[in-house]
């Protein structure tokens, strides 16, 4: 790989040199915040200029692709263009809360995200937004409280059903998340948070995924069933919704061309991929199965 020169950021009357760094997704600085509301950051202290970039290679690149480079992934699946919030939140913990650094893994959470939150519009279970789904994430040790209702006191239970962008459930999982993130119990104890604070949607769902995703060594060898059986294996891979967990691969054939381009997806790890079924991607990165057997 050729060496990388770190130089000064050039002031307001020195010509910037295109670094041609952006069209790969490597942000000049990685570590620097977008301000919210801004596509653009003034606050890059240092540019990174590769001396021969034909020498990069995919997954020599961050995950922390720019902003561009984000909305074009999300709005490719037919949703709309994230707010610059969205994309701010996901550059700064892809990486830091996620453990992701590669395009392929970031294409692959940032499907999962999609279709969980509906293109990043809800953060909550949609069928237990209004009723909160009693009993259906209940365990003994569910926290709760007690309030008065004029002269009666009644006790409330949390309900722990998906709130996030990808979805977390389970008190088990909120007090884990809270201890990671805050080193104390507010999300076990409010679990509304998730879904209410921009911040902790993604920094639940980055944690989710760096907890139980991250590390399977079938994601990291670029197999996209594998993340699908992570996050809803019993329903998708092993039960009666195996359709979803195809168009969750269709969803992702879609993105990782945009993000990397010359990989080639792999549904393996969830469902059962015949030998003679061929995978043939669209003009438009759609993916049709055409089984033999």
């Amino acid at each position: 790989m050729a060496a990388l020169t770190i130089m000064a950021r050039p002031t307001p009357d020195t010509p910037v040199k295109p670094s041609g760094l952006e069209s790969f997704g490597i942000l000049s600085d990685p570590s620097s915040k977008l301000e919210r509301g801004s596509d653009e950051s003034n606050n890059v202290e240092t540019r990174v200029w590769a001396t021969t970039l034909s020498q990069y290679k995919p997954d020599n690149r961050t995950a922390m692709m720019d902003c561009q480079l984000f909305y074009q992934a999300v709005m490719v699946g037919g949703f709309p263009r994230p707010t610059p919030g969205q994309c701010d939140d996901f550059r700064e913990y892809a990486t830091t809360e996620g453990g992701i650094v590669r395009p392929r893994e970031a294409a692959m959470f940032l499907t999962q995200v999609l279709w969980e939150s509906n293109g990043l519009r809800s953060k909550e279970e949609h069928v237990c937004a209004g009723n909160q789904c009693p009993g259906n994430y209940t365990t003994d040790n569910d926290f709760s409280y007690t309030e008065k209702q004029g002269d009666q006191t009644r006790t409330v239970v949390n309900q722990y059903y998906g709130r996030g962008y990808i979805q977390l459930t389970w008190s088990y999982n909120y007090l884990a998340a809270s201890k990671s993130m805050y080193g104390d119990d507010r999300l076990y104890k409010n679990p509304q948070l998730v879904a209410s604070d921009e911040m902790t949607a993604w920094r639940t769902s980055f944690w989710f995924w760096k907890q139980h995703v991250h590390d399977i060594k079938e994601v990291q060898d670029g197999q996209f069933g594998a993340s699908t059986r992570a996050i809803n294996g019993g329903l998708e891979c092993d039960g009666p919704y195996q359709d979803k967990a195809r168009l969750r691969f269709e969803l992702y054939t879609k993105i990782l061309k945009i993000v990397e381009p010359d990989t080639t997806p792999d549904p393996a790890g969830c469902y059962s991929v015949d030998s003679n079924t061929n995978t043939n991607t669209n003009t438009n990165g759609t993916s049709n199965s055409n089984s033999n057997s």
